[in-house]
């Protein structure tokens, strides 16, 4: 490598470098920023899809120290299933907690985690494996 291009990549290093320092000081700001993000479920609010939305929202306040905050919109406040789906593939919702049965629409491989309710018992189960 000649000194020419030497310089011309410690010069490029140099700017990425300060690109990098410039980010994370953004980053590191200390004005107290906050986020907020809704989560739906269509569930109820004493079914565990709901308990877990919480626990959910609970964890994401705790680790990030309250920067960021989950507000939980349960008993299809903002929708059914199908609509809570269309609405978190638009971009409109970011969580959305339910259980896979109304997502065998959207994405037919997810039906993999509905076969345990085609048996009533374990042992029809064992018969047929």
């Amino acid at each position: 490598m000649n000194r020419k291009n030497r310089n011309k990549t410690a010069s490029l290093l140099c700017a990425c470098m300060l690109f990098v320092c410039v980010l994370c000081t953004g980053c590191s700001s200390s004005d107290g920023q906050r986020y907020a993000w809704p989560l739906a479920t269509a569930s109820p609010e004493d079914t565990v899809t709901q308990l877990f939305a919480l626990k959910f929202a609970e964890e994401v306040d705790r680790l990030s120290a309250g920067h960021m905050k989950i507000e939980v919109y349960p008993n299809s406040t903002l929708g059914g299933d199908r609509d809570l789906l269309e609405s978190c593939a638009d971009g409109d919702i970011p969580f959305v907690v339910q259980n896979t049965a109304p997502q065998v629409s959207f994405m037919k491989d997810l039906a993999v985690f509905d076969i345990p309710c085609v048996f009533d018992h374990v042992d029809e189960l064992r018969e047929k494996i």
